[in-house]
């Protein structure tokens, strides 16, 4: 890892300290302590009117990730995720070098 890599996931292990982590469980696996966003709720409105739609970020240091989700991302896109007590859908997965961001959605939304 970089210097500015270390850093960074020095302080993703303080601000996780400060703010709190939340459970993430994919698939009914491991379940990792992530930093969550604040959920978004939107309305869009598409040819048979408005479609709500939810979503969350999840981020993840990459250690714990790996630890947890060894098979390849996209193998966990369209799975079934629990956050904050609810069923969501993993959307997208992004992976850095020292973290993963996880983009869960609405569940709804045909895989």
């Amino acid at each position: 890892m970089s210097i500015l890599t270390d850093f960074a996931a020095a302080q993703f292990q303080q601000a996780r300290t400060v703010i709190g982590g939340e459970d993430l469980t994919i698939d009914g696996g491991t379940a990792v302590s992530a930093i969550l966003a604040e959920a978004d709720n939107s309305r869009e409105f598409n040819g048979g009117g408005f479609d709500r739609d939810q979503s969350l970020s999840a981020v993840v240091s990459i250690a714990d990730w790996q630890a947890a989700y060894a098979s390849a991302d996209k193998a966990y896109l369209g799975k079934d995720a629990i956050a904050r007590g609810r069923v969501w859908r993993v959307g997208a997965i992004r992976s850095g070098q020292a973290f993963v961001t996880v983009s869960l959605e609405s569940p709804r939304k045909a895989k």
